[in-house]
């Protein structure tokens, strides 16, 4: 999509992020962001449809940029997808 292809938003995301926010509060401060979209659009599906690509490019600029991420490079991996 545009948002996470052209402006590469994830990798902007997780550029500010490093060094700034430990990785262990990344899935609060990603299910906080959430659930504020999710209040202001009235909408679960339209919050999933913003956030998943964010967050998966974030985790993909996170590890280096290889895709498909590596678990084991991000320990909070699946905490961060399910928030």
């Amino acid at each position: 999509s545009l948002l996470t292809n052209n402006l590469a938003a994830g990798a902007y995301l997780a550029q500010l992020i490093t060094g700034v926010l430990p990785l262990f509060i990344l899935p609060v401060a990603i299910f906080l962001t959430s659930t504020a979209i999710a209040a202001s659009i009235g909408s679960s599906w339209s919050t999933i449809a913003v956030m998943l690509p964010l967050v998966v490019h974030m985790l993909i600029a996170l590890t280096g940029g290889v895709a498909p991420v590596m678990v084991d490079l991000v320990p909070q991996f699946y905490a961060t997808l399910g928030a």
